[in-house]
């Protein structure tokens, strides 16, 4: 499938359409920057409403998902989208091998259905996320 594809060009043709205003070029500049912030807030799927994920680091979620699965966005449902506060660095999915920060991290927590399997995204304070295919027990945030 090349829905993604599909995807990207219609946010680019769209972002276009908001940025054609026959002003000199400086306006180009205010255009783009428009155009970044377009392209980065992508709609929540269907299901719960967003929630406290910046915009940026929902849509990076969003497309690796898409990316992985080759399906549209529309094709997911939000089960959870909140703040959390990890018990550690692992942000409750380690690693074997991997070491982490003993104390609490602050991030987000992101489920996102498709086809009846969730796909569980940890987030760190920094925005690096990750999808955890083997959550520990008792690896819920802290709290």
């Amino acid at each position: 499938m090349h829905r993604p594809a599909l995807l990207l060009a219609t946010v680019a043709v769209l972002a276009g359409c908001t940025g054609s205003t026959g002003a000199p070029s400086s306006t180009t500049t205010s255009s783009s920057t428009t155009t970044s912030s377009t392209t980065t807030t992508i709609p929540a799927p269907i299901g719960l409403p967003r929630g406290a994920t910046p915009d940026d680091v929902f849509a990076a979620i969003t497309n690796d998902l898409t990316d992985r699965l080759e399906v549209s966005a529309d094709d997911l449902v939000l089960l959870r989208d909140e703040q959390a506060t990890w018990r550690d660095g692992s942000l409750g999915c380690p690693e074997p091998g991997q070491t982490y920060t003993p104390a609490p991290v602050e991030g987000f927590w992101v489920i996102l259905e498709i086809q009846g399997f969730a796909w569980d995204y940890r987030v760190d304070d920094t925005g690096r996320f990750r999808l955890c295919t083997n959550p520990v027990p008792g690896g819920e945030p802290a709290g």
